[in-house]
């Protein structure tokens, strides 16, 4: 008969042997929208200036990513929540940090912050939306080289927000 410290040694090595053979994990977020999405960043090569459009290349090098996050019950988004992280970036530079949402037109953006990279290249910025202001739709988020509108940009893939 095994004892309980056996039995639970047991379980406990069991789920650490999962996770580190690349077994099931945990995601967050849903297909209805709701919860927190992480979506890869990329660099926008030849992005026209003025565009709003979401990015379409998804083959590029990842330079970071943004969360996007919706408490709430499915449909009845509270409030929105946002993490972005960029590297591999040029250090020593501002970025005016949007929130897109899709339209008929290709978005219309919504200025958060502003993101300053460090010596490294590397910059952080986090995003809100108050409860009753957020609406749901399809969001992306776009950077944009403070003060150079045909500087550097960077942008997610659109994700379903409820």
């Amino acid at each position: 008969m095994i004892g309980k410290r056996a039995a639970a040694l047991a379980v406990g090595l069991g789920i650490s042997g999962l996770v580190l053979a690349g077994g099931p994990t945990a995601m967050a977020g849903s297909a209805d929208g709701n919860g927190a999405f992480r979506e890869p960043l990329y660099q926008q090569s030849g992005h026209p200036t003025g565009t709003d459009c979401p990015p379409t290349d998804s083959t590029a090098t990842q330079k970071g990513f943004a969360i996007f996050n919706t408490p709430g019950r499915p449909g009845e988004m509270e409030k929105f929540e946002g993490e972005v992280m960029l590297f591999r970036a040029a250090a020593g530079t501002m970025y005016d940090v949007w929130l897109q949402k899709s339209s008929n037109t290709c978005g219309s953006g919504g200025y958060m912050t502003t993101l300053t990279t460090n010596d490294q290249g590397i910059g952080t910025a986090h995003l809100v939306i108050a409860e009753r202001a957020a609406r749901g739709g399809n969001y992306w988020v776009r950077l944009k080289e403070t003060g150079n509108d045909s500087g550097t940009q960077y942008a997610t893939p659109s994700v379903t927000l409820n």
